[in-house]
């Protein structure tokens, strides 16, 4: 299986390469869907932003959801890498 992989390439497509660029802001496990030969797909976008252009590393914004698998430092200086 390629879960991981298939799934951090769906962020990495949505943080690169998509037009607009997209920052999820809520990325976990059940937010990952399954086809039936479990390619992954990332889903529930409800909480994403628009990553302002010429950012490339971070986005200030408030930190959303699922506190328990934020960085801490993202919580405190409401930057997300």
């Amino acid at each position: 299986m390629k879960i991981v992989p298939d799934a951090a390439g769906g962020l990495a497509y949505l943080h690169e390469v998509s037009q607009p660029r997209v920052i999820h802001r809520d990325f976990k496990a059940s937010n990952t869907l399954l086809e039936s030969n479990f390619k992954a797909k990332v889903a529930d976008v409800s909480l994403a932003k628009q990553a302002p252009e010429g950012r490339t590393n971070y986005l200030p914004t408030r930190v959303m959801e699922t506190f328990g698998l934020v960085l801490p430092s993202s919580v405190t200086s409401n930057m997300l890498l």
